[in-house]
């Protein structure tokens, strides 16, 4: 029983930690986003809003959408004593999240100069370069939750 208690709690501790991160990321969004205003004119306002979707819809890459369902898998093999497991299941996709980052800031930062003499604006191309180390981060960002 002890330690179904132990899991639930690391479970909760968990959870708790993803749910204040989003928030912490949330503020920095709002924060972001008053600044980018300030900052740039509406032409370029634009470029930034259609570079961060092209960075979007490459972040599909990283399927973060599988991050909570690994950590309740490491926390339950950390919770059954079963430390070898969890270290094997956290290195596995260590490597693959890794990989997949460095896939997605690749394609973007070597993509945004043939985007950039396409379109015949230099900005767009600098703004998805920008956005291809905003991919590199989010990739690493889970490895932050769970350490």
């Amino acid at each position: 029983m002890k330690q179904t208690k132990s899991l639930a709690i690391q479970a909760l501790k968990g959870t708790f930690f993803l749910g204040s991160w989003s928030i912490v990321s949330q503020v920095v969004a709002v924060i972001n986003s008053f600044i980018v205003l300030y900052l740039l004119s509406v032409y370029e306002y634009g470029l930034y809003v259609l570079a961060l979707s092209v960075v979007s819809m490459t972040e599909w890459i990283l399927l973060e959408n599988m991050d909570q369902l690994l950590i309740t898998d490491i926390l339950i093999a950390k919770g059954q004593n079963n430390i070898e497991r969890a270290k094997r299941i956290y290195q596995e996709y260590f490597v693959f999240k890794f990989l997949a980052a460095i896939l997605g800031f690749a394609f973007l930062f070597l993509g945004s100069t043939i985007i950039a003499r396409e379109t015949g604006y230099a900005s767009i191309g600098l703004f998805i370069k920008l956005g291809a180390f905003i991919v590199l981060v989010r990739g690493s960002m889970y490895f932050a939750q769970i350490n």
